[in-house]
């Protein structure tokens, strides 16, 4: 009967970390500086403050939930004292998500970034730094929208300067 129940509690664990390391875009492993009661709970309230949700769940599991997937590479990440930390929220903005996990780990004080995933792609702890520096999307595509409209923009300029100037010598 216990071994049942704890072939259970291992599989609603195993599912727990299969979420927690495959749907988010962005996801970071944090080792934890001290393991005690009093400070894991305040990194999760560091953390649960800026919208990033923190998971201590079992390396073993972790390895498993990451096995033969697009983020086999965290695997590597998984020994000792650590936890899984992703946004509450989906955003396309992976920039303002590394900026509000780069906040909270200052606020925790209790976590050093090891490394993460975005989307398919390893990040290293540098990365994370990297990222929050990026433009936004937004940015990006304003950006953009410039880049395509001003040489249309300069050409109206210069067919009404040079209409202007017809018009003065006629």
């Amino acid at each position: 009967m216990a071994a049942a129940a704890a072939r259970l509690r291992k599989g609603a664990l195993l599912d727990a970390a299969r979420r927690a390391l495959r749907e988010p875009s962005l996801v970071a492993v944090g080792a934890l500086l001290k393991a005690d009661v009093p400070a894991v709970r305040a990194a999760r309230d560091a953390y649960r403050a800026r919208g990033i949700r923190v998971k201590k769940l079992p390396n073993r599991l972790c390895r498993l939930a990451v096995a033969d997937t697009d983020r086999a590479f965290l695997a590597g990440l998984f020994a000792g004292d650590l936890v899984v930390l992703h946004p509450t929220e989906a955003s396309s903005d992976a920039g303002a998500q590394a900026r509000d996990l780069l906040a909270a780990t200052k606020d925790a004080g209790n976590v050093k970034l090891l490394g993460g995933a975005l989307d398919g792609a390893a990040l290293y702890a540098a990365d994370f730094e990297r990222l929050r520096d990026a433009p936004s999307l937004h940015e990006l595509r304003a950006s953009v929208a410039r880049a395509v409209r001003e040489p249309a923009a300069r050409a109206v300029r210069r067919r009404h300067r040079d209409a202007q100037q017809e018009q003065g010598h006629v």
